[in-house]
């Protein structure tokens, strides 16, 4: 998945604005990112992209984009 992609379904997720994410944003000042964004998150990357996360590893993100690198790794 690209960058574009992933950031548009992060909007979704999270409930923003389309293009409202650049990648850098930290998690903890985004209002939408809490427990919830984070089980739709990781049915995102199971459904969607055929990725299991633990739980864990993405409560370790501090950003977007580290989400987005935690995806990628796992995709590779």
């Amino acid at each position: 998945m690209d960058k574009a992609k992933f950031l548009m379904r992060m909007n979704e997720i999270l409930e923003l604005e389309p293009g409202t994410l650049q990648g850098h944003e930290a998690l903890d000042e985004l209002d939408g990112w809490d427990s919830m964004a984070m089980v739709e998150f990781q049915a995102f990357a199971d459904a969607e992209l055929g990725i299991e996360l633990d739980a864990r590893r993405i409560q370790g993100c501090e950003t977007v984009g580290e989400l987005m690198q935690l995806v990628a790794a796992k995709a590779a």
